[in-house]
């Protein structure tokens, strides 16, 4: 068995990543969905958490709410998550509580997202209303 290197290691990383994004681009939900779960393993932190984001938006895109729902509050408490993670999981997390009419829940997390981000990009979104 051949020795990666960890710089070549990483790299395989992002381009597995890149490619389970390119799948979820087309609609392929389920391949992407497989890699994504494999990601989440990783030892690459941001590529662990963009992965548990990712397997979250296939629930999502599914209609899988409650799946959705459970990776997204796990996220929005792991103290170790990164700023832009934490920032589209949480109006993430607020468009799923829309989804399932849990509008107090929904209200909550937008509130986080717009203390925690004021300046945040997604504010716009951070409604119900952007959920069709």
């Amino acid at each position: 068995r051949e020795r990666h290197s960890p710089s070549t290691v990483q790299k395989d990383v992002f381009a597995e990543f890149d490619a389970a994004m390119a799948l979820f681009d087309k609609g392929q939900i389920q391949q992407s969905f497989s890699i994504f779960q494999k990601l989440e393993q990783s030892d690459n932190a941001s590529i662990a958490q963009e992965s548990a984001f990712m397997m979250a938006e296939c629930f999502s895109v599914q209609g899988k709410f409650p799946e959705a729902e459970r990776l997204l509050v796990t996220l929005s408490v792991k103290p170790e998550v990164n700023a832009l993670t934490l920032e589209k999981t949480l109006v993430r997390l607020g468009h799923v509580f829309c989804a399932a009419n849990k509008r107090q829940e929904a209200a909550n997390a937008f509130k986080r997202l717009i203390t925690e981000f004021p300046g945040s990009r997604y504010q716009k979104i951070a409604t119900c209303d952007a959920v069709k």
